[in-house]
């Protein structure tokens, strides 16, 4: 019949939280001062309210932290770029790494087609020797384009013992 449709739909905390805290990271990537969450609350209370939820949890994680990703044009070759991530708080100090995986930060890259071909390590000798051991201050990579082209990079870094935050990058190689 196609005058009556049903829809039903499965809303998950873990599912809401991984909608926000992408949101965030994306807005902070870009320096959004804002994120918006569209729902449909007040009819479907107790689905859309645990989203809401969600979305204010995620986003006290938030807020005191930006994230950005340069290019270093001098240190750079044409077959490799320094890409340099670097995170402050409001205040302008810069934030503390933790060690995530025997690293301050991992990156990932993805070209286009979303084909995963790169994983990053700092190229500094500051390895952390210890879960304890901690850097503040920009950390730089060696990135390696197989083409020109917008390329998605993902750092993964721990800003606390226990916080682990993913952030997304675009970049644009070549001309």
């Amino acid at each position: 019949n196609d005058e009556i449709t049903i829809a039903s739909r499965v809303i998950t905390r873990s599912g809401s939280e991984k909608v926000a805290r992408c949101a965030f990271d994306i807005a902070n990537t870009k320096n959004r001062k804002k994120v918006t969450a569209a729902h449909k609350e007040p009819i479907y209370r107790l689905s859309c309210g645990m989203f809401l939820e969600e979305c204010a949890k995620v986003a006290k994680e938030y807020e005191d932290i930006n994230f950005e990703l340069i290019r270093d044009l001098q240190e750079s070759t044409d077959d490799k770029k320094i890409i340099t991530l670097r995170a402050v708080d409001k205040r302008g100090n810069d934030v503390t790494f933790h060690p995530v995986m025997g690293a301050f930060a991992h990156m990932v890259a993805f070209d286009s087609e979303l084909n995963g071909f790169a994983h990053l390590h700092p190229i500094s000798e500051d390895v952390p020797s210890s879960e304890n051991r901690t850097h503040a201050g920009p950390l730089s990579f060696g990135f390696t384009a197989p083409k020109y082209g917008i390329y998605r990079l993902w750092a993964q870094v721990k800003t606390t013992a226990d916080k682990e935050i993913f952030i997304p990058f675009d970049l644009e190689f070549g001309t």
